[in-house]
């Protein structure tokens, strides 16, 4: 498994599950999404309670793209630190 960002001790995380997917289309583009701040992400998000991967995946990819999808091969997992300080 991948890991990004650093476990930090004495930090209380939450585990929030989510999945994305690598987009082709006809031609071998790849679909990302574009945020507010200007950042992309690949289509996906997160699992709402006892939703499994895949009817997240179909349901985040209608929410941002408006559309369908066929899911294909399983890549992947990886890992996510990352602390946001709320004001």
């Amino acid at each position: 498994m991948l890991t990004f960002g650093k476990k930090e001790d004495g930090k209380e995380y939450i585990v929030r599950p989510a999945v994305y997917c690598v987009l082709f289309n006809q031609t071998g583009q790849i679909a990302l999404i574009q945020k507010s701040d200007g950042n992309y992400f690949l289509p996906g998000g997160g699992m709402e309670a006892n939703e499994i991967q895949e009817e997240c995946l179909k349901r985040e990819v209608m929410e941002e793209l408006g559309s369908d999808m066929e899911i294909g091969a399983y890549i992947g997992a990886a890992r996510n630190y990352f602390f946001l300080q709320m004001s």
